[in-house]
Formats: C-alpha cells, sequence, structure tokens
C-alpha cells in the first residue's frame, strides 16, 4: 500500500464516514425527542410491554437506524485503518511474510514497545515542567503502536482462518460432488 492509495481511500471513504456519522447522530438525537411527542399512545390489542407503546416503538426503530448508520461509518473507518496499518507496518518491512513470521514479528514488535515505553517513561517524567507531558505522549504513542499491532496480527488470524475455512468448504463440496458423480454411473 502506498500514500496515493491511502490519498485516493481518504477521498472516497472520508465524505461517507462523515455523512453516515452526521445522519446517526440525526436519528439518534430524533430518537430522544419524536417517541416523546407520541406520548402514552398504546396499540390495541398488543398486550406485552413496551411493544404495546408507539413511543417505545418509534425510540426503537429510530435508535436501529441511528445503528445501521454508525456501523457503516465504522466499517468505513475499519477499510482507512486496514491502509493505514499496512503502511505503517510496511516500514517495517513486515507485509509480504508468511502469515506465522508476520506474527512473531509483531509479537517481538509489541515486546519491544512495552520495553521502550517502559525504559523511556520514568527518564521523561523527570524533565521539569513537560514531564507529566512527556511520559503521557510515550504512553500514548505505546498505545496507538500496541493497538496497530494486536489489529494486525487479528487480521493475520482471520486471514488464515478463512482460507482454510474456504479450503476446507471445497474439499467437501469436492467429496459431495465425486459421490454423487459415483452413484449416477
Amino acid at each position: 500500500m502506498s500514500a496515493a492509495t491511502l490519498q485516493r481511500e481518504l477521498r472516497t471513504r472520508l465524505p461517507k464516514v462523515v455523512f453516515n456519522i452526521v445522519i446517526a447522530l440525526f436519528f439518534y438525537i430524533i430518537s430522544g425527542i419524536i417517541p416523546s411527542i407520541a406520548g402514552d399512545v398504546q396499540l390495541p390489542g398488543i398486550e406485552i410491554e413496551p411493544f404495546n407503546r408507539v413511543s417505545w416503538l418509534l425510540w426503537a426503530s429510530l435508535t436501529v437506524i441511528a445503528l445501521l448508520f454508525a456501523v457503516r461509518a465504522f466499517y468505513d473507518i475499519l477499510a482507512l485503518l486496514d491502509i493505514v496499518v499496512d503502511i505503517f507496518l510496511g516500514r517495517f518491512g513486515s507485509t509480504e511474510a508468511k502469515p506465522l513470521k508476520r506474527v512473531l514479528k509483531d509479537l517481538t514488535m509489541i515486546f519491544l514497545v512495552i520495553i521502550l515505553a517502559a525504559a523511556i517513561a520514568p527518564v521523561t517524567s523527570g524533565v521539569p515542567v513537560v514531564g507529566y507531558y512527556l511520559r503521557l505522549l510515550v504512553s500514548v504513542g505505546a498505545l496507538v503502536m500496541l493497538i496497530f499491532l494486536i489489529y494486525d496480527m487479528g487480521r493475520i488470524f482471520y486471514r488464515v482462518v478463512e482460507e482454510k475455512t474456504d479450503s476446507l468448504a471445497e474439499w467437501i463440496s469436492s467429496i459431495g460432488s465425486s459421490k454423487e458423480r459415483s452413484e449416477g454411473e
């Protein structure tokens, strides 16, 4: 992945993220306003609380719509995060390795980040006036790097499991189709 890919994705996904977040917030806000307008109107024939109240049904419907837009925004943010993680980890040369090697590189990087943060934090806290802020910066930086590395390990695990599941499904499908052919003869 390159910076050009990130820019292209930002141009297409960032407006989607902003739009979906704005719409999600809009529906979330009106989910607090509109149901109060309905009051305690009851639906005839439905005796189950809270499903018999129009206000609750309006609130639930508007909240679900808000959640759908929030999930779409989250999906676009994850797509952008994938690209950022690939670019970030590509600088360490860990994008084209086999899955096990890449997980081991990520684990090594995690231990290095923890050790470096533990070693640097006490030194930075001794700096007069800004020591607290430097220590906070080191902690936040280490946390962000750890999140990237752990996220990358999760993606690797997911891809490996997905590939194995697909190959197992194809193998089972081929067994079934070969039995059908042998029974047909």
